[in-house]
């Protein structure tokens, strides 16, 4: 069963030092890149910040959010001074 979301996990290090950085998508696939520890104190700052992985949501997603909050955003908006009516 393929995972629910996109995600980005840092493992290690290893008992060589190395670190292995493993991106998984929604669909199942993986890319998985092996990091020398002489080249990982990006990993390790990103590690420490984000022990449980990082979740990525798909763009598809992301925009449907972002047209419903705009759309509500104009529903919830107040009438221009244009159309405001005059007492």
């Amino acid at each position: 069963m393929p995972p629910q979301q996109n995600t980005i996990m840092i493992y290690g290090p290893k008992l060589d030092g190395t670190y292995v950085v493993e991106f998984r998508t929604t669909a199942g696939e993986s890319l998985a890149i092996s990091v020398p520890g002489s080249e990982a104190a990006v990993l390790k700052y990103f590690q420490a910040r984000m022990p449980y992985g990082l979740v990525a949501p798909d763009a598809e997603e992301r925009l449907s959010i972002s047209r419903f909050l705009q759309t509500r955003q104009r529903r919830q908006a107040p009438p221009s001074p244009a159309h405001a009516s005059i007492p």
